[in-house]
């Protein structure tokens, strides 16, 4: 006996773009785009506050509002569009982030390399030796994390 016939299930749905905030790593999307340069930087000063199918939110700091005034802005819109499609439309307030922008991150990482290598050096039993054996000081402005590359 054949099977019965089946209702007609219906054509699938070209995928819509989602409307609801997606939550992204805004260095991560920036690296994807490859951006380099002075986009790349206007972008680092960026926080991203909503992404959506249609929408990439960034914010500015007050402090870093000069940067709209630039071409910068237009090139990111130009690499958003190529990397989520040519409707993405990019808007930029200017207010306090919602989080760190990448390059406040960088900064602030890089001060906790410095302040850990500082602690490293001041906690190493060679260093306090050598210190102590040559009545030295140690010039702590000096002291630089080893290089991660």
């Amino acid at each position: 006996a054949e099977p019965a016939p089946r209702a007609a299930e219906p054509a699938p749905r070209a995928a819509e773009p989602v409307e609801e905030t997606v939550t992204g790593d805004w260095q991560d999307i920036i690296d994807q785009m490859a951006l380099a340069g002075l986009v790349k930087e206007f972008a680092g000063h960026c926080a991203l506050k909503e992404l959506s199918g249609k929408k990439v939110h960034l914010v500015l700091s007050p402090t870093q509002e000069h940067l709209l005034k630039t071409t910068q802005k237009d090139r990111l819109q130009e690499a958003l569009k190529a990397r989520f499609g040519p409707d993405v439309k990019l808007v930029i307030s200017v207010e306090t982030p919602p989080a760190e922008t990448p390059v406040q991150r960088n900064h602030r990482e890089a001060r906790e390399r410095e302040a850990a290598a500082r602690a490293s050096m001041d906690a190493d039993p060679n260093v306090n030796a050598i210190l102590e054996l040559f009545d030295a000081t140690l010039d702590r402005s000096s002291v630089q994390p080893r290089s991660t590359d």
